[in-house]
């Protein structure tokens, strides 16, 4: 797995996709609840060398589109810290979407858990 550095200044106004090592088993299991009650919705389409592309895409801004979704799942939804503070700093960032997928980019400024 490579790590880089991303240029958030080039990518305001748009979206980012991110590998799911950049978050736990436990958010992903998390997320997969969110989808029926809440932003989140499933990336799932046939991905590179014939495989499948999973994973998940997540509305970032929303957080400022309908602040009350996030006051509802995002407190209280179990995410870890680490997810959480990846949103807030993408949301910070002016990043409309996060996809997070198995052939997305590795950010050496986000932890990265082995599952």
């Amino acid at each position: 797995m490579t790590e880089e550095k991303v240029a958030f200044e080039n990518c305001l106004g748009t979206y980012i996709e991110l590998s799911l090592a950049h978050i736990t088993k436990e958010d992903a299991r998390t997320l997969d609840g969110m989808i029926e009650d809440g932003p989140i919705s499933v990336r799932d389409r046939p991905g590179f060398n014939g495989g499948e592309d999973n994973g998940f895409e997540i509305p970032i801004y929303s957080m400022e589109v309908a602040p009350e979704i996030w006051k509802k799942h995002l407190p209280k939804s179990g995410l870890s810290k680490p997810l959480k503070k990846l949103l807030t700093t993408l949301r910070d960032k002016k990043i409309e979407l996060l996809i997070l997928s198995n052939w997305g980019s590795v950010c050496e400024d986000f932890p990265v858990f082995d599952w």
